[in-house]
This record gives structure tokens, sequence and C-alpha cells, in this order.
């Protein structure tokens, strides 16, 4: 379950692969990859963008625990 996590604090967006997000203390917690931890300090001050990947990565997590095919409009 993997997805592009894109943000941006001034004019630039970034982007970083990884397979799950936190936010902890005031600052978001990004888990890549390759098990590697990325932290963006001072969240409140991004914009964030999360694409239907990430919709469909949750949906597949969703699935997983349930056991129960969940139907989309997408």
């Amino acid at each position: 379950m993997k997805y592009r996590f894109k943000w941006k604090r001034w004019l630039f967006w970034e982007t970083r692969m990884v397979v799950g997000h936190k936010l902890e203390n005031g600052s978001m917690v990004l888990f890549m990859e390759d098990g590697g931890l990325e932290t963006i300090p001072e969240w409140r001050k991004c914009k964030l963008k999360l694409g239907a990947d990430w919709a469909l990565a949750v949906k597949k997590n969703m699935e997983k625990e349930s056991g129960v095919d969940i139907k989309t409009n997408f």
C-alpha cells in the first residue's frame, strides 16, 4: 500500500512515495517504503494533496481488515 504524499509550505510542491503517514505533536511523520521515517516540522503551515492512489490504498486496507469488498464511485 504505497501512495504519493504531496505537500508545500511556500511555493513549491514536494512529493514522496510513502506507505503511511501520521500527525504527531504538530509534525507530520512519513513512513517510507524502505522502513525509514521523514518528519515535516510545523505541519500547520503546510498544504496537502492526496490523490486517487491514496484513496485506493485506504480502500484496499479497509477491505483487507474487514474481509468485505468495498464499492467506490471512481
